[in-house]
C-alpha cells in the first residue's frame, strides 16, 4: 500500500517554509531558496500523487491552495481598506483584488509580480503549473511529465523577451524548477534512469544553454541536490508523527508569517538593536508564526479541506 504522504518531503515543504520565514526576519532577511525548494517540491508531488490517483485532479488541488489564500488576500484587501498605514505597499483596488483571487499575475504599484497577499506571487506559477500539468495527466498519463515539460520550455523559450506582463510572468525561467521535482520523482522514487529521465534532463539543459538564468543555477540546483541528500538519509528512515503536522501547516506559514513578523517588528522595534535582542526576537517570531500557522492548520484548513472532499466523494 502506498502511503498518502512522504515523510521526508513533509520535512522539507517545513524547511523551506521556514527559509523563507528567514528571508522576513530583520537580522536575517536570507533563504529566498525556500521558494526553488517549494517548486521542485510541486513537481515531486503531483508526480507522486497522480500516480496514486489522478481523479479529480484539479478539485483537489483548487481545495488545497485556493480556500486559505482567498480567506487571508480578503483579510489583507480589508486591512487596506480601513488601516492601510499597517501595509507597506497594498492599496485597496477592487481590480488588483479580483486579478489576485483568480491567480492573474499584474505589476503591483510598478514593483513587480505582487498580488494583493504578496507571497501569492509563487501561487500564480503553481497555478499555472497545476493547470499544465493537470491537461497532460488527462490527455498524455504516461507520458504526462515529459508533454507538460515540452510546454513549460516553449514559452520559457518563445516568449523570454516579451514585453507583455502576463507573458513575462509565465516565461520565466524558474518554471524550470518543477521539472526538477518531476526528474527527481523519476530518478529518486521510480530508480529509472531511462529514456524518459534523460529526455527531461536534456530539455532542462538545453534550456539553460539557451536562455541563462541565474536563479534557476544559482538556487534551483542548490535545492535539487538537497531534495535528493534528504531522499538517501531519511526515505527508508520512520519520522514522529508530528512531521506530518509541520509539512500541513507549511503552506499556511508560508502564506501568514510575513505579517506576524512586521507586527512584532512595528509593536517591539527592538530588532537590530544588539545581537541578543535579535536572537530572542527571531525566536520568539519565529514560534508565533508556526503556532498560528498549526493552529489555522488544525482547527480550519484540515477540517475545511475535508469538508469539501467529502461532498466532491458524493
Amino acid at each position: 500500500m502506498i502511503k498518502s504522504k512522504i515523510e521526508y518531503v513533509e520535512l522539507l515543504r517545513f524547511l523551506a517554509a521556514s527559509c523563507v520565514v528567514c528571508v522576513h526576519l530583520p537580522p536575517i532577511k536570507a533563504g529566498a531558496f525556500g521558494v526553488d525548494l517549494f517548486f521542485i517540491i510541486s513537481g515531486f508531488v503531483m508526480m507522486y500523487s497522480t500516480s496514486v490517483s489522478a481523479k479529480n485532479f484539479f478539485f483537489k488541488r483548487i481545495f488545497r491552495i485556493v480556500p486559505l489564500y482567498w480567506v487571508f488576500t480578503l483579510g489583507v484587501f480589508v486591512i487596506a481598506i480601513f488601516h492601510p498605514e499597517l501595509l507597506n505597499n497594498t492599496k485597496a483596488n477592487f481590480f488588483e483584488l479580483a486579478k489576485s483571487l483568480f491567480f492573474i499575475p499584474f505589476d503591483k504599484n510598478e514593483t513587480g509580480h505582487f498580488p494583493i497577499l504578496f507571497l501569492g506571487w509563487t501561487l500564480n506559477y503553481e497555478i499555472y503549473f497545476y493547470l499544465i500539468f493537470g491537461l497532460c495527466t488527462i490527455f498524455f498519463y504516461k507520458f504526462r511529465d515529459i508533454i507538460c515539460s515540452v510546454f513549460l520550455i516553449l514559452i520559457v523559450i518563445i516568449f523570454s523577451s516579451n514585453k507583455n506582463f502576463i507573458l513575462s510572468v509565465y516565461s520565466n525561467p524558474i518554471v524550470i524548477e518543477f521539472i526538477f521535482g518531476m526528474i527527481a520523482y523519476r530518478t529518486l522514487w521510480l530508480k529509472k534512469f531511462d529514456i524518459h529521465s534523460f529526455i527531461l534532463i536534456l530539455l532542462c539543459v538545453v534550456t539553460l544553454l539557451i536562455i541563462p538564468q541565474s536563479r534557476v543555477i544559482t538556487f534551483g540546483i542548490p535545492m535539487l541536490i538537497i531534495f535528493y541528500i534528504f531522499h538517501i538519509i531519511f526515505s527508508k528512515k520512520k519520522m514522529l508523527d508530528q512531521i506530518y503536522y509541520l509539512g500541513g501547516c507549511s503552506y499556511s506559514l508560508y502564506l501568514t508569517h510575513p505579517y506576524i513578523i512586521q507586527f512584532v517588528e512595528k509593536f517591539t522595534k527592538l530588532f537590530n538593536m544588539n545581537l541578543t535582542l535579535d536572537i530572542l526576537l527571531i525566536i520568539v517570531s519565529f514560534i508565533l508564526c508556526v503556532g498560528f500557522a498549526l493552529a489555522i492548520f488544525i482547527f480550519f484548513e484540515t477540517k475545511l479541506n475535508k469538508k469539501l472532499r467529502s461532498l466532491l466523494s458524493k
